[in-house]
């Protein structure tokens, strides 16, 4: 990855300077932006972990006739890749889109990926609310949702 100009947040350099301005998170424990660039993946037994927590969870929730689905928030990084600086390319297959694959292939678990829908908005007139509204919309329009 060619070099980022970063600004530091007290003893760790946690922004990175995208296009137009934008500020994005960096350096953090999940290394979102190593994620983002292809760099950091799951490896074939952290999925199989998460499609048992999951499973685990909506067979508790099933037991208790309580619809189950898991959703995942998509990050700045991914709803606005076009201010991530020229130096960032998001890469084709990213963590999320492992997991997505995964759980497809070997689950019945709907996982709600809104990022399509929070893309679409319009940031102008986002407030607190239109994310979670968002996110229920998805889950009820998924094909085992509520």
């Amino acid at each position: 990855m060619a070099e980022q100009k970063q600004v530091s947040a007290g003893t760790h350099l946690k922004v990175l300077h995208g296009r137009a301005g934008w500020l994005f998170l960096d350096n953090d424990s999940n290394a979102v932006v190593r994620q983002h660039a292809g760099e950091r993946l799951f490896a074939p037994g952290s999925l199989d972990l998460w499609r048992r927590t999951l499973d685990m969870r909506a067979s508790y929730c099933r037991s208790r006739r309580i619809a189950y689905a898991k959703m995942v928030a998509p990050d700045t990084h991914a709803i606005y890749p076009e201010y991530l600086p020229e130096s960032l390319v998001p890469a084709l297959v990213r963590p999320i889109h492992q997991l997505i694959d995964h759980l497809q292939a070997r689950s019945g678990i709907p996982l709600v990926y809104p990022l399509a829908e929070l893309q679409a908005a319009n940031p102008e007139v986002w407030s607190d609310i239109r994310p979670i509204l968002i996110g229920a919309r998805s889950v009820r329009s998924s094909p085992t949702g509520p």
